[in-house]
């Protein structure tokens, strides 16, 4: 039959085929030490982000001890002078005559220190000096001038202790006994004195001055004592002389900080 151009025949399309999957790509791994690497560096910068945090928390949170406690009264001394030459020679020749010297400075860390001693010994006398220096450092508990000054009412208190102990009685016997405890005006910032005989079982032989002082944020122990000979007797250096010659001594020592240029340094 003869198809009508005018109604032609339908045309139907072949059913449509089911679409082919297309084979994914293996992925593209990088290298291990590549990989290694991009870890470690988020790790890196994960870390340095806590720590960041961390300074933050920590710098912005008050702390317990509170702020490094500065000294106001000065000198604030960092760096000793020689021990042995914060007392004239002058000095020496006049309550150590014909004196041995023997320096010691302590380096062992902690607070700065040192420390100079001074002996004479003949038949008719004999003289011994000690003087000790320890320059405090500032800190949170306390600054330096402040750990100076208690330095001072520990001294104090037990140079009280001495005075107020109750002399053994025989056989036993006290090495030392201290009869005398005063505070010192007009030697360092704060000071405080005190006599004491010194012996063995067979009498005190030996008279001695202490001294407790503070200069800034120095604290400076004086010990000044010694024995005259009466026809073969050591008979101990009494207490007036004893406490007028460490008192002077005190006041040259305060003096020599004082006037100490490098020893802010």
């Amino acid at each position: 039959m003869t198809e009508d151009p005018r109604n032609p025949r339908p045309m139907f399309l072949p059913p449509e085929a089911e679409p082919q999957a297309v084979p994914e790509e293996p992925p593209v791994l990088a290298p291990e030490g590549t990989r290694a690497f991009g870890r470690l560096l988020v790790a890196g910068v994960a870390c340095a982000v806590l720590v960041l945090l961390a300074v933050f928390r920590v710098w912005d949170a008050p702390s317990s001890e509170g702020d490094v406690k500065h000294s106001s009264a000065k000198p604030m001394i960092r760096t000793l002078p020689a021990p042995c030459e914060v007392v004239g020679r002058a000095t020496i020749e006049r309550v150590v005559p014909a004196a041995t010297e023997l320096p010691v400075v302590h380096r062992a860390g902690g607070d700065p220190s040192a420390s100079c001693q001074w002996e004479a010994s003949s038949p008719a006398t004999d003289r011994r000096l000690r003087v000790t220096m320890t320059a405090y450092r500032d800190g949170r508990i306390s600054s330096g001038a402040d750990s100076a000054t208690g330095e001072v009412d520990e001294t104090h208190a037990r140079m009280e202790e001495e005075r107020t102990q109750e002399p053994l009685k025989p056989p036993r016997f006290s090495p030392r006994r201290t009869t005398a405890v005063a505070w010192l005006s007009g030697v360092g910032h704060a000071a405080v004195e005190s006599y004491s005989v010194i012996g063995t079982a067979s009498g005190y032989n030996s008279g001695q001055a202490d001294i407790g002082m503070s200069v800034g944020n120095t604290f400076v122990a004086i010990s000044y004592g010694g024995s005259d000979d009466d026809q073969g007797r050591d008979v101990p250096l009494a207490d007036g002389p004893a406490r007028e010659a460490a008192r002077s001594i005190a006041r040259e020592i305060a003096n020599s900080l004082i006037a100490c240029g490098y020893c802010a340094n």
